[in-house]
């Protein structure tokens, strides 16, 4: 067994353990961080959730991203195009299908407004929808500036990747250890603190801290919906072969009820690449009810669906000349969730908005679960504040989670699960240990 020591170890490095990597870095603090992927970037390079939502976010490293990636051509600043207004307030809500059959698709595209553009939703910075503005990444290219943005901050991050949690130790309420394997070594990473940014809060749930699942009434099958994001693009070079035509009719038949009530009726954001390729996210692919039904077998009925789902818009949809190029893994929005120090509420979401002494985000996005009967996003009048104790167990002073699986309440995390909240979430606990740490 391999030993490494460190200050602040990191478990999982999407956006909230990408976060707190730079600015523990950034102030030349010691990490280990470690993810079961080959490198940074969680959901949005892994699972393809690249395009930013409109929403605001304290001052942070998404700016130099951002700014980055402008320049190099990896991102850009895209609006809805007007044509397909499947999700603005002046087209109504109940059946967006219905109001554009031809086009069940929500389709943005780069636009030249600036990045600031993109950090305003709520009512209180925008008059309409027509106002939002998204940032559309490359998936790659942001794991890329991620990674060259860790290494800049010098020699402080050790990163373990294709790692994954095995188990944990503990003793006199902190804890002291985990443990990692790649298949070939088991590694044992001792810190005085640690960051659980797994999104499954696998790290706290494995040291016995308080946790739930599902909806705020207790019902697990609230689970917000899995999106099998897949990316199209006219250069048939890149196809990806068809996949096995018995696999794909067996998996089929037993799906048949999707495919006959549910198929035809999914809105779709469409989000164009800088290079012209379309992002395609399916509103949901499954829902969170099916994801934990159908257990270890969803992943293939999510890839199923979005063959069948392509051939269809293909074939109807004039859409021939795109051609799959890529599946990604499942995009998971909502998994179990810390039970803390303090859970976020629609209470707190709601109330009066200021920032306090213990605020380490802000957010703004919609509550929006994404099910198929729950298709209308509730946009808020205000921004409102994240707290740290919404990333505390009360088992443990050393253990911080720092992900969608933070103490949120079923329907906060519908609106803070997104990126850039992740990584200001991310930075606002790195700041705090730093003081902690006292350097």
């Amino acid at each position: 067994m391999r030993r490494l020591n460190t200050k602040v170890m990191i478990l999982g490095a999407g956006g909230g353990g990408f976060g707190a990597c730079y600015e523990l870095t950034r102030r030349g603090i010691p990490v280990v961080i470690a993810d079961r992927n080959p490198g940074f970037g969680g959901n949005a390079v892994y699972s393809g959730v690249s395009c930013w939502e409109p929403g605001v976010s304290l001052e942070g490293v998404h700016r130099i991203l951002a700014a980055r990636l402008m320049q190099t051509g990896g991102g850009q600043v895209q609006r809805t195009v007007p044509n397909y207004k499947l999700f603005f307030e002046d087209m109504g809500y109940a059946d967006p299908y219905a109001l554009c059959p031809d086009y069940p698709w929500g389709l943005s595209i780069a636009c030249g407004d600036d990045y600031e553009s993109t950090l305003k939703r709520c009512r209180q910075f925008c008059v309409s929808p027509h106002e939002w503005r998204r940032f559309m990444t490359d998936e790659d290219a942001l794991g890329a500036e991620m990674a060259a943005l860790i290494a800049e901050n010098g020699p402080h991050c050790t990163a373990l990747f294709g790692y994954r949690f095995t188990g944990c130790e503990t003793a006199a309420g902190k804890i002291t250890a985990v443990l990692l394997e790649n298949g070939t070594e088991t590694v044992q990473v001792n810190a005085e603190y640690f960051l659980d940014c797994t999104g499954s809060i696998v790290l706290a749930r494995s040291a016995g801290c308080r946790c739930t699942i599902g909806g705020d009434d207790g019902d697990p099958s609230a689970v917000n919906g899995i999106s099998m994001v897949f990316r199209v693009s006219k250069n048939a070079s890149n196809t990806l072969p068809d996949p096995d035509p018995a696999w794909l009719e067996s998996i089929a038949a037993r799906d048949a009820v999707w495919e006959r009530e549910t198929m035809r009726r999914v809105v779709s954001c469409f989000n164009v690449y800088p290079n012209g390729d379309i992002n395609v996210n399916m509103l949901p692919t499954l829902t969170g009810a099916e994801w934990q039904a159908l257990d270890e077998t969803a992943p293939a009925v999510g890839i199923a669906r979005v063959w069948r789902y392509w051939r269809y818009m293909q074939s109807e949809k004039g859409l021939a000349d795109r051609h799959i190029v890529k599946i990604f893994s499942p995009g998971i929005r909502e998994d179990w969730r810390l039970v803390g120090r303090r859970v976020l509420t629609l209470e707190d979401i709601t109330a009066d908005f200021a920032i306090r002494e213990d605020t380490i985000a802000i957010a703004d996005h919609a509550l929006d679960t994404h099910g198929l009967k729950n298709a209308v996003p509730g946009e808020l009048a205000h921004p409102y504040a994240i707290p740290l104790d919404c990333t505390r167990p009360a088992e443990y002073d050393n253990l911080f989670v720092v992900c969608r699986g933070a103490s949120f309440s079923h329907t906060a995390a519908s609106s803070a699960r997104l990126t850039r909240t992740m990584m200001s979430m991310g930075e606002g606990v790195a700041a705090h240990l730093a003081k902690a740490l006292q350097l």
